[in-house]
């Protein structure tokens, strides 16, 4: 059970690796790359705990007083194998009361924070998942940028209501949006305008 808490810790906080490109298009961080940076972590962290695991078997199988709860428990019709019950005395400073409570509180911390590095895993999931639709509609957003501007359009942001408005950057300097009757217009130096209700003109922004 520790072993997995650990284990959950190291994936959870794994720092975030190179970021994938893409045509020019960063989609996002390289989660192969992260994933296996985590398991190259945990398999290390895992190695370390089994080696003190096996440290703490081995002192407990020599210790007298493990032998002879472990003699006592065979003659009671115990099957456990020793190192098993070794473990089982190194966790309880041999069964203990003080030992016992200790290795009891110990279990339900491990599982309490066993629960919250679920949860930790389960909510950068969704983050990540969230953070991927981004990337990849940002992505689609520019490949369908790049179509306009091989149509000779491009898209700005309309100061009065803050949506993307697509115009033409060539032919006519005039341009009257068919569906809503709104005027727009461009100067000699590319930028383009939208017509206010006083009669005003003010200038549109790029989107991008």
């Amino acid at each position: 059970m520790r072993r997995l808490v650990m284990l959950l810790g190291v994936l959870a906080s794994a720092p975030a690796g190179a970021q994938t490109m893409y045509r020019g298009y960063d989609i996002g961080p390289d989660f192969g790359a992260m994933l296996e940076q985590s398991q190259r972590g945990s398999a290390q962290l895992s190695a370390q705990m089994q080696a003190a695991q096996q440290q703490a078997i081995a002192r407990a199988m020599q210790d007298p007083e493990c032998q002879a709860h472990y003699r006592a428990f065979l003659q009671r019709g115990g099957q456990m194998p020793f190192p098993n019950f070794a473990y089982q005395c190194a966790a309880t400073a041999n069964f203990s009361p003080e030992g016992m409570r200790r290795y009891r509180e110990g279990e339900v911390r491990n599982q309490r924070e066993e629960q919250l590095r679920r949860d930790e895993l389960r909510r950068a999931e969704e983050a990540r998942g969230r953070a991927q639709g981004e990337y990849a509609e940002r992505y689609r957003e520019g490949q369908r940028e790049q179509g306009r501007v091989m149509q000779g359009q491009s898209t700005y942001v309309d100061p009065r209501t803050g949506q993307p408005v697509v115009l033409p950057y060539m032919g006519p300097n005039g341009y009257v949006d068919p569906s809503t009757g709104q005027r727009f217009t461009r100067d000699q130096q590319g930028n383009q305008y939208v017509m206010l209700p006083n009669g005003q003109w003010q200038m549109l922004y790029p989107a991008r």
